[in-house]
């Protein structure tokens, strides 16, 4: 039979090479001639046999490669290459694999919920190309001897799966099962039952789902810390999807979203709810996170938990002390890390916050620095010729030579943010405006020539503890602007109830610079919310168009601010006019991305330049930063895309600010 060679491209920027020995030991196993390669792109596979080997590879690699949200569609075409080898190999073995906190991959959850298995519902189940293997690292290199699992010794199969080149497991350092790992705790009512083997952890996650049934909460013990499980809706709570099939029902999405929740990284993802389930769950907002299961034990409780036809729970990190049942094990979890948080806006996908299935990565970067430094428990140093690990602080410590980590607490955190978007992009010597949009960090619009210089910030907020102060204090400063602005105060505050006489000569007042409490207290006065709900309200509006709001620079001794409080008072003189807080609420947004696309236009003329750096943690407002990215769609914009956008960046860019 003749052969046939096929070159595969995987689109796949992400540093972290766990794949590719996972391909070679698929190439192995099928008998395949050819390799696998990592490229600038991504990941390149060239393959070469007859056509029924072909095809099989193919329909295994598809159905065993776990899916990145780093990765893009594959493409697949005939190629004139000779493979002149006879086996199947990695080309070029210099590989950065580090221990991630991913999801389970489609082997490890074929064998977790298989009652034929030896690791059947195994809480602790993993493999070389996936699973929670940070959260047991003591410090590198990623060896037995340097995670817990050095305490515990291996029994004969585990040892013959870690042995065995065709493996999943094999020379894998937390190879284990039942025989050879700790067992579960199941408290009830303060009695323990311990839980041996697979059918100890059957009744007690069947009991644990009639509890939930019965809408009792549950404390769960999982590989990233405790969660809380609940039927009911919590504040502070994500929306675990336990039944995929009926995802559909609680919230829009399009085929990109569905893939981000299906993503080995297993993301908590920003969706818009629909109304029905928000009705049925009384969540006032329209936006909320979702997520599939993650950790063996919660992916186990779910298949149950669907079974019943509960399609959906409500999962908080905050840990209680009041829940009866609880699912307990005794081993410290090393490396807890911070949810990922990722959101689809205008077809970018968006990496707004946390840690897990994120960190620890490495970057290359086009720029050679000595150099190691820290931020609020992350830092950042070099590890190779451009490369550059991102990694938790102590782990860093445990390196080798690695010389006194420079904290980045004195830095401005614009600068560090915009510069982990210049790095990640290669923009060292590009010129372009800079926009740095912070919930509580002072926000910028910038120009980067040869350094990064702010052209125009934002006003603070003068604001104490007490709220009704702060809006006394507020309105106090918009009446002294303009005598027309003190008629509209004075009308504002009689029509709605607002008392004016506040004394706050004794008060400790603080400047805030941050967004999220400006928008705060810009919705406090206008009745329609904070923040959350402002971004909800205008979402709700169906209207191309809203009202002209006026957003203005402000100069003072030399310093230009976009002046919010003149904004405010446009807005409040709609809201006596009786505009509802939808209208308002879009034209607040809509007016604000405006400005921002009028000072850029400004800015790249004068500067020349066509690029557009756009970070910050205020871009999780996903209807604001839909409409900037929107007006801003002429020009060349950058954003972070390997990293969050919010303050986990500032490492990688204060490995380039002096």
């Amino acid at each position: 039979m003749d052969e046939i060679t096929l070159e595969i491209k995987i689109p796949y920027p992400h540093q972290n090479d766990i794949f590719l020995p996972l391909i070679k030991r698929i190439g192995e196993k099928e008998g395949i001639k050819g390799y696998v390669e990592r490229t600038l792109e991504g990941i390149k596979i060239v393959i070469s046999s007859n056509e029924d080997k072909v095809k099989t590879f193919m329909e295994v690699l598809g159905s065993k490669l776990p899916v990145s949200f780093f990765m893009s569609d594959a493409s697949v075409e005939i190629s004139e290459e000779e493979i002149t080898n006879e086996d199947f190999f990695i080309k070029n073995e210099t590989l950065n694999i580090l221990p991630v906190n991913y999801g389970l991959c489609p082997s490890c959850t074929q064998e977790l919920l298989n009652p034929n298995s030896k690791r059947y519902l195994y809480p602790f189940i993993s493999c070389s190309f996936c699973g929670f293997q940070y959260s047991y690292l003591f410090y590198y290199p990623f060896d037995r001897k340097n995670t817990i699992f050095k305490y515990f010794q291996m029994c004969d199969n585990c040892q013959q799966e870690y042995d065995s080149k065709f493996s999943f497991r094999y020379k894998y350092p937390l190879t284990s099962c039942y025989e050879c790992f700790i067992p579960v705790s199941f408290y009830e009512d303060n009695e323990e039952v311990l839980s041996l083997n697979p059918q100890s952890n059957l009744n007690i996650l069947l009991k644990v789902a009639e509890y939930i049934e019965n809408g009792k909460d549950i404390l769960l013990k999982t590989l990233n810390g405790y969660k809380s499980i609940s039927k009911h809706f919590q504040p502070n709570s994500y929306i675990l999807i336990t039944n995929p099939e009926k995802i559909s029902d609680i919230a829009y999405l399009s085929n990109k979203e569905v893939r981000l929740l299906a993503s080995i990284e297993k993301p908590s993802v920003k969706l818009q709810l629909k109304e029905e389930f928000s009705k049925k769950e009384n969540i006032n907002l329209n936006f909320w996170y979702l997520k599939f299961p993650d950790d063996p034990l919660i992916v186990s409780l779910s298949n149950f938990l669907k079974k019943k036809g509960i399609d959906y729970v409500f999962v908080n990190d905050e840990s209680h002390s009041h829940e009866n049942c609880r699912i307990d094990f005794d081993i410290k979890i090393e490396n807890p890390q911070k949810e990922l948080k990722v959101a689809i806006v205008q077809g970018k996908t968006l990496v707004l916050e946390g840690e897990k299935g994120l960190f620890p990565c490495i970057l290359k970067i086009d720029k050679d620095v000595e150099k190691t430094v820290k931020y609020k428990g992350l830092g950042c140093t070099k590890v190779g010729k451009n490369e550059y690990l991102i990694d938790k602080v102590d782990k860093i410590q445990n390196l080798e030579e690695k010389d006194e980590i420079k904290g980045l607490d004195k830095y401005d955190p614009y600068k560090l943010a915009i510069m982990s978007v210049i790095a990640e992009h290669n923009l060292f010597d590009e010129k372009a405006v800079c926009i740095y949009l912070s919930k509580r960090f002072e926000s910028v619009i910038a120009v980067k020539k040869t350094d990064i210089k702010p052209l125009i910030k934002v006003l603070p907020l003068r604001s104490s503890e007490n709220e009704d102060l702060t809006v006394s204090l507020v309105l106090s400063e918009i009446s002294n602007l303009l005598p027309e602005y003190d008629r509209l105060v004075k009308r504002y505050a009689e029509k709605f109830k607002i008392n004016l006489e506040k004394n706050y000569l004794n008060e400790y007042l603080e400047l805030s610079y941050g967004l999220e409490p400006i928008f705060n207290i810009i919705g406090k006065i206008l009745n329609i919310g904070n923040l959350d709900t402002i971004e909800s309200n205008a979402l709700d509006f169906k209207i191309s168009r809203g009202l002209m709001v006026d957003f203005v620079i402000r100069e003072d001794k030399g310093s230009f601010y976009i002046d919010w409080q003149k904004a405010l008072a446009s807005l409040m003189s709609y809201r006596l006019a009786g505009d509802n807080e939808k209208i308002i609420s879009f034209s607040m947004i809509e007016s604000f991305s405006e400005f921002i696309e009028n000072q850029v236009s400004k800015i790249s003329t004068k500067f020349n330049t066509n690029n557009v750096v756009i970070t910050g943690d205020f871009l999780s407002n996903t209807v604001l930063t839909g409409r900037i990215l929107k007006h801003l769609s002429r020009y060349n914009v950058f954003t972070n895309t390997l990293l969050p956008v919010s303050h986990e960046n500032f490492v990688l860019g204060g490995m380039f600010i002096d």
